[in-house]
């Protein structure tokens, strides 16, 4: 299996991310979050999975999907938690 990068998107997410970072934490060699300037417990949450957290000011999601796969250390083929279509309630 090649090696996978997760690259989540987040913004006060401290209900919904750490069923999401179990999710992916198998399946993917690096779990990478882009955080756009959370005030809850969304960043002490993500810390306990992985060191790989990067701030960005959030316009859209186009542009912070840009933003991170221009600038973001992405060291392998990536997945986003849109595509693999993870929630609590699936």
């Amino acid at each position: 299996m090649q090696p996978l990068t997760a690259i989540i998107l987040v913004y006060n997410e401290e209900a919904n991310i750490e069923f999401c970072l179990k999710s992916v934490q198998s399946l993917c060699k690096d779990i990478i979050v882009l955080d756009s300037g959370s005030t809850d417990r969304t960043l002490e949450i993500c810390r306990r999975y992985t060191n790989k957290i990067f701030t960005h000011p959030f316009t859209d999601s186009a542009a912070q999907w840009t933003w991170a796969l221009e600038n973001l250390p992405v060291p392998s083929e990536w997945v986003s938690e849109d595509l693999i279509g993870i929630s609590p309630t699936n």
